[in-house]
């Protein structure tokens, strides 16, 4: 994938399968307020390695 520069006001976001999600690199950036959610586990905390423990 060829470097991209995410404009403010987007996300990109990308699926767990790289080789066949239908995420930006086919839809392109989406605007941050058409995102709704919340993280409820985490994946990788810096200095603490995997983790999958409650945030």
């Amino acid at each position: 994938m060829k470097p991209k520069i995410v404009t403010e006001g987007a996300v990109m976001v990308m699926g767990d399968n790289r080789g066949n999600s239908r995420d930006s690199r086919a839809f392109g950036f989406i605007p941050v307020e058409d995102v709704y959610g919340r993280a409820f586990r985490l994946y990788y905390r810096r200095g603490m390695g995997l983790s999958w423990s409650p945030i």
